[in-house]
């Protein structure tokens, strides 16, 4: 239950995130062979060296101090991965006794639940909303129960945790929120935006691409209402420089209005950090609402950021902790950042409510609240 990637960078560039740093994470060879163990939980975690590894689990995982991670690594191959994951469950049963030892065991799918005997937890993120999703939660806690297995399910907003409840979840919930990475990063240094002689607006994605382009039709990458709807009205003004980090694609960079445009391309998560810090605005133009909670908002918060949003339930913490603008047409959109740009000091103050929030949504702080689930 991954979730997409969001950010404009790739895992191949990323520094220190296609190996953890966490101490108790050991493979699943040494694994077999341990005898006993002083940690209380237990997860398996896949993490691949072709593709993109999850920018919500890698992160959170790694800075959790009471679970014990078995690490299975993907090949560089073609198809080896596919083969990999299909031996976990077989991995799960054939040791099933090594993971009884543990108070509690992460899943990542409940098909996983029948071989195990301790409690679980079952991460959901990036839940569909379907009625075979929701029969098979259902069914995972009823079988749990008559197993006399506790059950707790962490999702990452109120609304999926309420959704499941309504509709007869009985498991115990924890809400941990989407995270950032920029713990580290000095926010102080920050740029007073009731300085600056233009405003920076930055928007970041792995693809930023337009009709025509490969992902022009894309639901999370086709940006043809960024440039075309919300920046080219506005970039001739000279009140704004808009920051692109991602792959531009050949159709969107035909269409895109140059006048104040500075394209990163894909960068490293440190770069993009930086980029990030550095701005004022993050835009989120985006009209499709998943009904979860994006990534991107965090990060955005993590830097700093005043934002400027479609009012999404995906967005939501926007407006939660007043931290920028959210609308309902691309009109209110563009006449948000107009409206920021002119009154510097409601523009300071939303930068200065996300960076106070910052910390609460470091990946650091919710790898402790993950912690707490099996203290």
């Amino acid at each position: 239950m991954a979730s997409i990637v969001e950010f404009g960078y790739t895992i191949s560039n990323m520094s220190g995130l296609n190996a953890f740093s966490n101490p108790n994470v050991e493979s699943w060879f040494k694994f077999i062979f341990r005898s006993d163990d002083s940690l209380t939980a237990v997860s398996l975690y896949f993490l691949s060296r072709r593709y993109s590894t999850s920018p919500r689990f890698f992160p959170l995982y790694n800075e959790t101090r009471r679970i014990r991670i078995v690490l299975f690594k993907g090949s560089r191959f073609p198809g080896v991965d596919r083969v990999i994951l299909k031996l976990l469950p077989f991995y799960i049963r054939v040791f099933s006794r090594k993971f009884t030892k543990y108070k509690w065991t992460f899943l990542f799918s409940t098909s996983w639940s029948r071989y195990l005997n301790s409690g679980q937890i079952l991460n959901v993120d990036d839940p569909e909303f379907t009625e075979q999703e929701l029969k098979a939660l259902l069914t995972w806690e009823q079988e749990c129960q008559q197993r006399g297995i506790q059950t707790i399910v962490a999702t990452t907003t109120h609304y999926i945790k309420d959704y499941f409840l309504r509709h007869g979840s009985q498991s115990l919930y924890s809400v941990i929120p989407q995270g950032h990475s920029q713990q580290s990063i000095d926010l102080s240094g920050s740029k007073d935006a009731t300085l600056n002689p233009k405003i920076s607006l930055v928007y970041a994605s792995p693809y930023i691409h337009s009709k025509g382009d490969l992902h022009g039709e894309h639901l999370l990458w086709g940006s043809s209402l960024l440039l075309e709807e919300i920046w080219a009205p506005i970039a001739a003004s000279n009140r704004f420089v808009l920051h692109l980090i991602g792959e531009v694609g050949p159709n969107a960079m035909k269409s895109l209005e140059k006048v104040n445009t500075v394209i990163h391309g894909l960068v490293s998560i440190e770069e993009c950090a930086n980029i990030l810090k550095n701005c004022d605005i993050g835009l989120y133009p985006r009209v499709k609402d998943n009904f979860r909670q994006v990534q991107k908002i965090s990060e955005y918060i993590g830097a700093g950021l005043a934002i400027v949003t479609f009012d999404l339930m995906d967005t939501s913490l926007v407006k939660e902790l007043n931290i920028g603008i959210s609308v309902k047409t691309v009109h209110e959109f563009k006449s948000a950042l107009i409206e920021l740009e002119r009154d510097r000091t409601k523009l300071s103050l939303s930068k200065k409510r996300s960076r106070e929030a910052s910390q609460e949504l470091s990946w650091r702080t919710l790898g402790k609240r993950l912690d707490q689930l099996v203290s």
